[in-house]
């Protein structure tokens, strides 16, 4: 490999590897189902941490009343933190958000309602 390979960024590899290499690096997200819900919008995170929270920063709007938990990235750096309520459902909203930092969206739905307190 020379300079001008280098400073274009690392090599990449067959999409098949690269797949399984992010696969082992993210325990505990299942895969998204293929039903129009979630949709690959970035290649995820490569450091994830997940911290609880007392309340959302949208306390008292009627709209947000439901949010259990919400994941921030910074996708240049490839690093997100995930915010989960204490008396939320944890498992599932855990799970919910791990698939966020995977790298998955839901842009035809607003909100998820799969996880109740």
């Amino acid at each position: 490999m020379d300079y001008g390979d280098w400073k274009l960024g690392p090599p990449q590899l067959d999409p098949g590897i690269q797949a399984t290499i992010q696969a082992l690096k993210r325990p505990n997200v299942t895969p998204p189902k293929q039903d129009g819900y979630w949709v690959k919008t970035w290649p995820g995170a490569e450091e994830v941490n997940v911290y609880s929270v007392d309340n959302n920063p949208w306390q008292g709007n009627a709209a947000f009343d439901n949010v259990q938990g919400w994941t921030t990235c910074d996708k240049t750096k490839r690093q997100c933190q995930i915010m989960i309520l204490r008396n939320a459902n944890r498992e599932c909203v855990e799970e919910h958000e791990r698939r966020h930092a995977a790298g998955y969206d839901h842009p035809g739905f607003v909100e998820s309602f799969a996880c109740q307190r």
